[in-house]
């Protein structure tokens, strides 16, 4: 965040929730300096947003999953250790109907999670292919990273 020091040391490790609280109490008078002002204002909006989109996600998620899990692959998506109704709308989406993707190196190239060469002289190396479905690659790599985690995740909060 690019704040002063003085209001980003206020909201230092603190938990979202204390830290969108903090925020909407924050004042400001009219002799203030103007970044001051202006600061306190944009956070204040940023804060609101978040309120908003939060308080949007709790209702859509619920529809999402059950739109999910009617899906002829919802249900085995969903099965899949860290991927939540968002993962798994994704991939939907991305994958979007029978024919579009011929093989799974197809759906991974479509992902962007393809070894790409990138050999030079006598080096033999391969680097990750950047391109792709951005959001796709966002979500498999969330659901990949997951898995490689040991903490057990609950499918219902995996968010990408």
């Amino acid at each position: 965040m690019l704040a002063p020091e003085h209001l980003r040391a206020a909201l230092r490790g603190r938990s979202l929730a204390k830290q969108l609280t903090l925020i909407e109490s924050m004042t400001t008078v009219a002799t203030a300096a103007v970044d001051h002002r202006i600061t306190i204002v944009t956070l204040q909006s940023i804060s609101a947003r978040i309120r908003f989109l939060t308080g949007q996600l709790k209702d859509i998620d619920p529809e999402l999953a059950l739109l999910i899990a009617a899906h002829p692959a919802g249900p085995a998506l969903l099965a899949e250790p860290g991927v939540g109704p968002v993962v798994a709308a994704q991939m939907l989406i991305s994958w979007s109907h029978s024919g579009r993707v011929r093989s799974e190196a197809a759906f991974a190239s479509l992902a962007g999670v393809t070894p790409l060469e990138a050999s030079s002289g006598q080096q033999s190396r391969h680097r990750l292919n950047r391109g792709g479905d951005r959001a796709l690659n966002r979500a498999a790599t969330s659901g990949a990273a997951s898995k490689a985690d040991p903490l057990p995740l609950s499918n219902e909060n995996c968010r990408p």
